[in-house]
């Protein structure tokens, strides 16, 4: 996958290992032009459940802006590897506007 610097940060983290699952590939590789770049391959994780409980509420800098206070537990189903963590389960996960404060726990595995 080819692309410029601004299509690549439009994507987000892990823009190559989101395509390349997306497309059924075993590994995705990252090309860092530069001096002390180089060429750095990883095999795509499987996807696996995790628990995500989100809470959503009106924080002292919300200034009535945060209409959507919410606390919620859900499962979602994200890419699980030591390399991504819970990043793609917490993008997953259900998402409030930016005023309000978010108190977020990721559990991998399924909901109790």
């Amino acid at each position: 996958m080819k692309m410029g610097h601004m299509a690549a940060v439009a994507l987000g983290a892990f823009p190559c290992l989101q395509k390349c699952g997306e497309m059924g590939a075993q590994t995705y590789c990252v090309y860092v032009s530069s001096r002390h770049g180089g060429r750095t391959c990883h095999p795509v994780p499987p996807k696996e459940k995790f628990c995500v409980k989100t809470r959503y509420e009106q924080g002292v800098l919300s200034f009535g802006q945060c209409t959507e206070a919410f606390d919620v537990t859900e499962e979602v189903v994200a890419y699980k590897s030591d390399l991504v963590g819970a990043h793609f389960a917490r993008e997953a996960a259900r998402k409030c506007s930016g005023w309000c404060t978010e108190t977020q726990d990721i559990d991998a595995g399924a909901c109790p």
